[in-house]
């Protein structure tokens, strides 16, 4: 996860480096777009970062997993589940 959020930082500072790059016109042409772009980037982001604090609690309330006891069953028995 950090991975992407330097990456995503990073490409969101490079679309405001190249904004401020161009000149007048291409100024005015060009950052409609690039501004576009940096905002759908940002909602998927944030619905990225939702969805991955949402499954987060799930896991956390799943119920504890099924353990066994090797002097129960033996050391060379499977699980019964």
């Amino acid at each position: 996860m950090d991975v992407q959020v330097e990456r995503f930082d990073a490409l969101n500072d490079v679309g405001q480096d190249l904004v401020q790059l161009l000149d007048g016109q291409q100024q005015e042409a060009v950052v409609g777009g690039i501004n576009a772009q940096l905002q759908l980037l940002q909602e998927r982001w944030d619905h990225l970062v939702h969805l991955m604090e949402h499954k987060s609690k799930e896991v956390q309330n799943l119920p504890p997993p099924i353990t066994w006891s090797t002097k129960q069953r033996g050391a060379n028995q499977p699980p019964i589940l």
